[in-house]
């Protein structure tokens, strides 16, 4: 009756989370991963590791990254979901094996994060203007032609008695009011 009971519990806990699949699965997982190299393209993974528990793509640049998660280790007494703790990545840049491991993962996230950076900071500076073309356009340009003055007219010289007449008119005193 008792073994019946531990039994019982037994199958009930496997049951609750999966620990003999997970335990079978990272098993195969790890001695796959044994047989990688790196340089390998995804479908030459592919058939080595089969299918990934999980993906995810990041593109930094021009270059494309991708995560596939295999299932490592098992799962634990009580535990309903995986986490980062069961799982291990391969990495790939544009669909070439690089590495597997939190390493690569965490190298990826940080130049993530520093290209995330780049951008704020180029959206963020003051817009400067190419002072190569400016200096170049402006090279292309003839120099402005000097203006001329235009010659000053000669005025003749005040005859004596138009001088008086200005002299009594400055001397009157304009009272509008």
């Amino acid at each position: 009756m008792h073994r019946l009971l531990a039994l019982t519990l037994l199958f009930a806990s496997c049951q609750a989370n999966d620990s003999l699949y997970t335990g079978s699965l990272s098993e195969k997982n790890v001695d796959n991963m044994a047989r990688l190299s790196i340089g390998m393209d995804e479908f030459e993974v592919l058939q080595v590791m089969r299918r990934p528990y999980s993906q995810e793509t990041v593109n930094i640049g021009a270059d494309s990254y991708e995560l596939w998660y295999y299932v490592t280790k098992v799962t634990g007494l009580g535990q309903s979901r995986m986490v980062a703790q069961n799982l291990t990545p391969l990495a790939f840049k544009n669909g070439v094996l690089i590495g597997w491991g939190y390493d690569y993962y965490r190298w990826l996230m940080k130049k993530e994060a520093a290209e995330q950076d780049a951008l704020e900071d180029k959206k963020l500076a003051p817009q400067t203007e190419d002072k190569s073309l400016e200096k170049a356009l402006s090279m292309s340009k003839k120099p402005p032609a000097k203006k001329e003055k235009p010659p000053e007219e000669k005025k003749p010289p005040l005859k004596p008695e138009d001088k008086e007449m200005i002299e009594e008119e400055s001397e009157q005193n304009f009272d509008y009011w």
